[in-house]
């Protein structure tokens, strides 16, 4: 399986697709994170940290606590799938979107239920509002990483 990550746009945080899919299958992304679930938790829980381990939210935060709100809005619970294998269009990873507001990549709107696999450096907006940026690694780094086992 190749490896590839997730950087979520609103917080820096990096998910190591590979290591979640090969642990659980078929990772949700949704409002809330946990298990095998990328989501909207993790940013809440990385702004609220970060407000009480300062003296209070930093003004680069507001910005940040406003497209969050939005993001709650419009993100559902359990709002695209994601899976590694081969639905099509070659092996690779695939994303589905399940929810009534879209979900975006590289500004296209995808279709409720079909699975589109994901190309390097795509920017994946789910509901318009709360983006990831997917990074694969490619073969040669692949190989110096071998032995790198760590998962952000």
């Amino acid at each position: 399986m190749k490896r590839a990550f997730f950087t979520d746009t609103l917080t820096g945080s990096k998910y190591d697709l590979a290591a979640l899919v090969e642990q659980h299958e078929e990772v949700t992304i949704g409002r809330f994170g946990n298990g095998n679930v990328i989501g909207l938790g993790e940013a809440n829980e990385d702004l609220q940290r970060r407000k009480t381990e300062s003296s209070g939210i930093q003004k680069s935060d507001v910005e940040k606590l406003r497209r969050l709100f939005d993001a709650v809005l419009k993100v559902s619970r359990q709002h695209a799938l994601l899976r590694y294998g081969d639905y099509g269009l070659g092996e690779g990873f695939y994303l589905k979107d399940q929810s009534s507001n879209g979900t975006y990549i590289n500004s296209d709107l995808y279709r409720l239920g079909d699975w589109t696999k994901l190309r390097h450096e795509d920017i994946v907006s789910f509901g318009g509002v709360y983006d990831m940026y997917f990074q694969e690694v490619l073969e040669e780094e692949n190989r110096e990483n071998k032995n790198d086992t760590s998962v952000y």
